[in-house]
């Protein structure tokens, strides 16, 4: 999920501000939610705390 909304993100060749927004607040959710998964790697959450 995370890989593919970035290159969504990426790939777009106009990405307008409000369609970016809600991707990044996707993102950043999914971030969230892999801090607080205890079955998570540390690597993982390490990375997802630096986001």
């Amino acid at each position: 999920r995370f890989a593919r909304i970035s290159t969504e993100i990426c790939a777009s060749t106009y990405p307008t501000i409000s369609l970016v927004y809600l991707m990044y607040n996707h993102l950043m959710d999914h971030a969230e939610k892999i801090m607080k998964d205890e079955k998570s790697s540390k690597f993982l959450v390490a990375a997802a705390k630096m986001a």
